[in-house]
């Protein structure tokens, strides 16, 4: 207020007193919108936060008691049914059961089947062997996948034991156990080997080890540099297994 009266005492003239005021109006203005702004502002951070404590109190479960009869004492956790001592008995009760019955804690007396078979009843023991025998049986056939097609007199002399070195035209990187295949036999596989070393021999040392080779006559051993490759733990099958033969298979079959 001020300073409009010392603006109207100074500005004898009409349109200077308009023009002062105008700007005086203008200055009033922004400065109340300025000092809302501030305000506002303000306000909005010294709003106290309420926090309610209710909301993060938790409610405690009541502890639930034994559910063995005519105990006292409490449950080991919310979520058990008995206490720590009845579960330890009731525990130990079940595995006298097991060992009583042989089977589950359920059954009759030597019941090794279901929870109501009849006294004596040992479940299905035939069945139970049969799989067995055929579970050790496909481990067998499974233990490698290379088959080693040969004849039948060599195939016989290594089944037996009595050869230990097959003489083959090139060497071999196969090791370990292979099945043995008859040549010509619609593909059945006779028993299996194993594969220790294979090496390069001359016909001099060859003709020495006739007990390993058993080859009578050398001459049908045309290749330029025969191979030794060293045979042991040979046995036979007691039935032979059959498997797909590929045609044009020679020496090896990847099963």
């Amino acid at each position: 207020m001020c300073l409009v009266l010392i603006g109207v005492l100074l500005c004898t003239d009409v349109s200077f007193l308009f023009i002062y005021i105008t700007h005086i109006c203008i200055y009033i203005y922004i400065y109340s919108l300025n000092s809302f702004w501030f305000k506002s502002k303000v306000v909005r951070i010294t709003i106290p936060r309420v926090i309610c404590t209710n909301a993060m109190k938790t409610k405690s479960r009541p502890q639930k008691k034994c559910s063995t009869p005519r105990c006292v004492h409490y449950a080991a956790s919310a979520r058990s049914k008995f206490c720590l001592e009845c579960f330890v008995k009731r525990a130990a009760s079940a595995n006298m059961k097991r060992k009583v019955y042989g089977g589950n804690g359920k059954g009759n007396p030597d019941n090794r089947g279901n929870s109501k078979g009849n006294p004596g009843n040992r479940g299905n023991d035939t069945i139970g062997r049969t799989k067995k025998a055929a579970g050790k049986r496909s481990a067998l056939r499974r233990c490698t996948n290379m088959v080693l097609v040969m004849k039948a007199p060599w195939l016989d002399l290594i089944l037996s034991g009595k050869k230990t070195w097959e003489i083959r035209g090139t060497q071999t990187t196969q090791r370990g156990t292979i099945h043995l295949a008859l040549s010509g036999a619609g593909g059945q596989i006779a028993g299996q080997c194993r594969i220790a070393k294979s090496y390069t021999i001359d016909r001099k040392t060859l003709s020495k080890h006739f007990t390993k080779h058993r080859i009578e006559d050398l001459s049908i051993v045309t290749y330029r540099k025969p191979h030794v490759w060293e045979i042991s733990h040979a046995r036979r099958y007691k039935q032979p297994f059959v498997y797909d033969h590929p045609q044009g298979a020679v020496n090896w079959v990847r099963l």
